[in-house]
């Protein structure tokens, strides 16, 4: 049984104690949802169970793994809030590259993944071109071609209209099912049944 573990995690930003002594297990199969009031560190939980941030104190594993060893990383995968894409390339030409970040194994193609969120006639269309959800949804489109075991999702839902939604908690519910890991945060409601983490 795979497992990520949060141990004594405690992060602060310049004199704001964001939070403090965190423990918590996620196991197989859990979809976690990290709630909280802005500006109370979720995002900078992600970052770090990304592996993109360090913590003033405590660690993360994976499978007894550190977050900062490869083992770690090759089964994490992390979509910030924010659409972390280039304007001045196509929609297939940035999704390429966020394959290329990602140390991990893909079963799909791109075009295929494009299709599936409705952007298959867009491959070819400069981002700069392209409406906000738009956007959102060539991010989205890693969660068809990864093959990490942790997803790590900052405000999915952002830019979706309740059909995005839906695709995105079907596919959430699909990695659960096939004994992944999901956290993610979130400020629309879910349908899906998630555990709590409370910063």
């Amino acid at each position: 049984m795979c497992f990520l573990k949060i141990k004594n995690l405690s992060c602060q930003k310049g004199f704001n104690l964001l939070f403090k002594n965190i423990e918590f297990i996620a196991r197989e199969a859990d979809i976690v949802q990290v709630k909280g009031l802005n500006g109370k560190g979720k995002t900078s939980l992600l970052r770090i169970l990304s592996g993109l941030s360090e913590p003033d104190s405590g660690h993360v594993s994976f499978n007894n793994s550190l977050s900062d060893s490869d083992e770690y990383q090759k089964d994490i995968l992390y979509l910030g809030h924010a659409p972390s894409i280039s304007p001045d390339l196509t929609v297939i030409e940035n999704l390429e590259y966020l394959r290329s970040l990602n140390k991990t194994d893909f079963n799909l193609q791109s075009l295929d993944a494009l299709k599936k969120l409705g952007l298959g006639n867009f491959q070819n269309e400069i981002c700069l071109n392209l409406s906000a959800g738009q956007k959102r949804r060539v991010i989205l489109s890693m969660l068809f071609l990864s093959d990490s075991k942790v997803w790590l999702l900052d405000e999915p839902y952002t830019a979706l209209d309740s059909k995005g939604i839906k695709l995105i908690e079907s596919l959430i519910k699909k990695h659960s099912d096939n004994g992944g890991i999901c956290f993610f945060t979130s400020h629309q409601a879910s349908s899906l049944n998630a555990k709590e983490l409370v910063l």
